[in-house]
Formats: structure tokens, sequence, C-alpha cells
């Protein structure tokens, strides 16, 4: 009796599992609501980029080497990477935080690139994204001086 009542005990439980798996359906990773590999496109409505060299700030200069260079109208095509990051022509920036309405990317400076980014994705009520803000920072020091290039994107 003890042995049907195993029996029957892991034969229950094996189907329960079953069943459990079966309608789950395949399990798909997100990030921010975006799963890997979206793809979606916006157009650049702002486009801004200052430097600033001690406390002299010039709002109209060149976007410098090795920042992206985008036109207002220019349309960007986006990629929801791997891991979660977003990516477009010439950048990649790692997912931060998340909430209903806005997914947050930063990536952080290291020794070899000297070049915070930050960004936001703002999303509709269905979780559609419509807009996205980025910044992209380069620092220099030359003759002990600091300089500063911020280079800003709004894109719609």
């Amino acid at each position: 009796m003890k042995t049907i009542s195993l029996q029957l005990l892991l034969l229950c439980g094996s189907l329960l599992t079953v069943t459990q798996a079966q309608a789950g359906g395949p399990v798909s990773k997100t990030f921010g609501g975006f799963a890997a590999g979206k793809k979606f496109t916006l157009t650049v409505q702002e486009a801004t980029s200052t430097k600033s060299v001690g406390t002299n700030v010039d709002n109209k200069v060149p976007v410098p080497e090795g920042i992206p260079k985008f036109k207002v109208g220019q349309k960007i095509a986006f990629t929801i990477g791997k891991k979660g990051e977003l990516t477009g022509p010439n950048f990649s920036i790692a997912l931060l935080n998340s909430t209903t309405n806005a997914n947050s990317y930063a990536k952080q400076p290291t020794q070899k690139t000297v070049s915070p980014i930050i960004g936001s994705v703002f999303k509709d009520s269905s979780g559609k994204p419509v807009a996205t803000t980025m910044t992209f920072y380069q620092y220099r020091i030359t003759n002990y001086k600091l300089s500063v290039n911020l280079v800003g994107y709004v894109l719609k």
C-alpha cells in the first residue's frame, strides 16, 4: 500500500509540474518592458552641443569626435540588446532602472572611455517607446584646464 501511495504521489507531482510548464508557455525575458531584439525608430527634435573650459561656456560648438552626430529631423534606429542595453548608431548604453513610463540608461566612464552617456526612453500607457533623451559627455584636460563637451538629443 505504501508503494502504491508513493507512486501515486510521484505521478501526481510530475503531472502538476508538466501542466504548469505548459500553461506558462515559453519563458521570455524583458528589460524594462522591452524584449531583447526590439527595434524602434524615433526622430531627432532637438540637438545641442556645448563646451565649457573653466568658467567660459560656448553654447554652439561642433559635436566632438567620438560622440554620435545627429541632426534635427534625422530618424534614428534603436535596438534593445541581449542584456537590455539601448543601442544605436555608434553607441550602447546599459539599462540602469525602469518604471512603468520610462527606462533609464547609463554608461559609466572607464580609463579607456572617459565619455559617460545617460539616456531615458519614455513609454506610453501600452509600453510603446514614444520619446528619448540622450546626453553624451566628453572630458579633456589641456594645459591644466578641464574642458567638458556636452551633447544632448531629444527624439520623438
